[in-house]
């Protein structure tokens, strides 16, 4: 590691996108839908994972050995999002089309209201619990900080908070004050059936048939009716109860775990199998309950806000009725005010789903009103916020405002994200160890100040073959000078992305480094990987209007499009210099023509340059 480091050097492990999977080699292993190649349900296959499959204990055990190894005393440990596998609800439908890892149609809300629901949260509770204790295991005592992710969360991404997302309390009236889409449709007991369809069946059946029970399931996709009752979240000195918090609940008692009854009775979730040490304090329940967060003082004056991403997700249902979910970001900003009033305190945010544009399929990964919330309120407290840790991608990336892009050129950090342990999209599984001052150096800040990360090569069959991939300093020098004395700054980042531009319309040295370490130098494979070995000059747009912190699909076509035209101009330039330099030789042949009629000595050569206008709009 080439940054400078003093004695107060120190260093935490950053795992993300574990999707720990305890089926994998067993007929409910879970399978990437797309991958026509994978096999993940034989007993034959490599027990340290495969691709197009989430990750086996022994890969787990593995990674966490490994690290123990390399990482023997870190300050912390990060997991941010997605601990366990995806689709837990497949693990109980009757067939492929309930499950909602296909979000085909209404196939989540359906999965939410299906009557196999309580026992698919349950069993994510299980798992996530099994994974924290195999982590305590190999770490006793170190703290380990968890956020969730939208696979932690059953069905995917849907999350009832409760107090704001409740359906009517009569399902069997079905919908008394009207139903906002009459013509919604989704498939009940094997028939597609509308709204209206299914209020007339109500109508003429009355509410003491067993229609009643299909109503209860799927009354709130038509209604959408808000709560009688006070709408508005429980105010922070209220006091709930992980029986009355639906999955939040279930999480918290997957973390929170009392030595003198380690399986208690829920009266709606029923009993929950937990084990291990608390990660999660009766304290943490205010929030956690609440909206899923939580905040972790460290020494040093470190201060992580684990947030909950899932409730800003494009993807995220139901629709609460509050404009500020769980009232997250008010504590946020309150979390931060008091550690800018303690002084010498810095903050770190953990979450999953990074608030920017996705790399895979270029989408917008948190909706908009929440975007610009939540870059208000890291601009307004950027002298307290040291870091900005995501996941959710599965790849080694990063975002960092520049120009006039929606993340905040002005910001001190960028948004770091890391590769996943999970192979299950092609990239090699890997983490991060990284490090950092913890503040007692001239300016008493805690500062990242460099990483290494971490990875075992998937193709290796059983080889646990685990080693250093890179050293962020060392791979990118270009950035040498800003490192040593800003660490892991958003200045950094800018100069790297600088220097990924373009060279002489080929792909930079920088841009090359970059690509062949996203999937945590794994080459993929062509069906599952999201990693673009050829990466050709709309590749490479594409790249940059991601990195260069566009957060909405309009703010992302409208960089491509600018790229474009600039691409267009440049091209019209060369094309000039061409038609000028051709025209300039055509002059100066017919001057050594003339002057050797003439006998006399030919002239030296013509050079004639052209200044190529390379800056790009970012």
């Amino acid at each position: 590691m080439t940054t400078s480091t003093g004695s107060d050097t120190q260093y935490f492990l950053w795992f993300s996108d574990i999707h720990y999977d305890p089926y994998y080699a067993t007929k409910d292993a879970y399978k990437a839908g797309y991958n026509t190649k994978a096999v993940c349900n034989s007993t034959s296959i490599p027990s340290m994972g495969s691709i197009g499959c989430d990750s086996p204990k022994a890969l787990v055990d593995s990674a966490l050995a490994y690290a123990s190894e390399i990482a023997a005393s870190p300050s912390f440990i990060v997991l941010s999002g997605d601990s366990i596998r995806h689709g837990v609800d497949m693990l109980y439908a009757s067939n492929n089309h309930e499950g909602s890892e296909n979000r085909v149609g209404s196939a989540v809300e359906m999965a939410a209201h299906s009557e196999y629901h309580t026992d698919a949260m349950k069993k994510a509770g299980e798992i996530i619990n099994d994974l924290m204790t195999i982590i305590a295991d190999a770490f006793p005592d170190v703290e380990v900080i968890v956020s969730i992710g939208n696979n932690d969360v059953v069905p995917d991404y849907y999350l009832e908070l409760q107090g704001e997302t409740l359906p009517p309390d009569n399902p069997c009236l079905f919908c008394e004050d009207g139903m906002p889409d009459p013509g919604f449709s989704f498939v009940v007991d094997g028939t597609e059936k509308t709204c209206a369809e299914l209020k007339s069946l109500v109508g003429n059946e009355g509410k003491e048939t067993d229609l009643c029970a299909t109503i209860q399931n799927v009354e709130y996709l038509c209604c959408r009716t808000p709560p009688t009752t006070d709408t508005n979240p429980p105010s922070s000195n209220s006091s709930k109860s992980p029986e009355d918090s639906g999955m939040l609940g279930i999480i918290y008692n997957a973390l929170h775990v009392n030595d003198d009854d380690e399986s208690p009775n829920y009266n709606q979730v029923g009993a929950q199998r937990r084990r291990g040490r608390s990660l999660l304090s009766a304290e943490d329940s205010a929030t956690f309950l609440k909206g899923g967060f939580y905040s972790r003082d460290l020494p040093d004056g470190l201060t992580v806000l684990s947030i909950n991403t899932v409730l800003y997700s494009s993807f995220f249902g139901p629709e609460p009725f509050a404009d500020d979910p769980g009232e997250q970001f008010t504590w946020m900003r309150n979390t931060l005010m008091n550690i800018r009033e303690r002084g010498n305190s810095q903050a770190m945010i953990v979450g999953h789903v990074p608030p920017s544009m996705g790399s895979f399929r270029h989408t917008q990964l948190w909706k908009e009103k929440y975007i610009n919330v939540y870059y208000e309120i890291i601009q307004e407290f950027d002298d307290v916020v040291a870091g900005q840790l995501f996941g959710h991608l599965h790849s080694d990336e990063f975002r960092v405002g520049v120009g006039k892009s929606a993340i905040p050129s002005s910001l001190s950090t960028p948004l770091l994200l890391t590769g996943s342990l999970t192979p299950i999209h092609g990239n090699n599984p890997s983490f991060r160890k990284v490090f950092y001052d913890g503040g007692a150096a001239d300016d008493n800040q805690f500062k990242l100040l460099d990483y290494e990360s971490h990875r075992h090569s998937v193709s290796d069959s059983n080889a646990e073959d685990w080693s250093k991939l890179y050293t962020f300093s060392e791979t990118y020098n270009s950035a040498t000078e800003y490192i040593k004395t800003e660490g892991l700054s958003a200045n950094v980042f800018r100069s790297i992305l600088q220097s990924m531009k373009d060279k002489q319309g080929n792909t930079s040295p920088t841009l090359h480094s970059f690509l062949s370490l996203v999937g945590s130098g794994s080459d993929g494979d062509a069906e599952s990987s999201h990693k673009d070995n050829d990466c050709d000059a709309e590749c490479r747009a594409e790249w940059m209007c991601t990195l260069s912190g566009t957060t909405t699909a309009k703010q992302y076509n409208t960089c491509l499009l600018q790229k474009s035209g600039s691409s267009r101009h440049m091209i019209g330039i060369a094309g000039a210099a061409v038609f000028a330099a051709a025209f300039l030789f055509m002059i100066v042949v017919r001057i050594r023509k003339r002057r050797a009629r003439d006998q006399y000595e030919s002239p030296s050569s013509i050079e004639g340059t052209v200044e190529m206008d390379d800056q790009e709009m970012l």
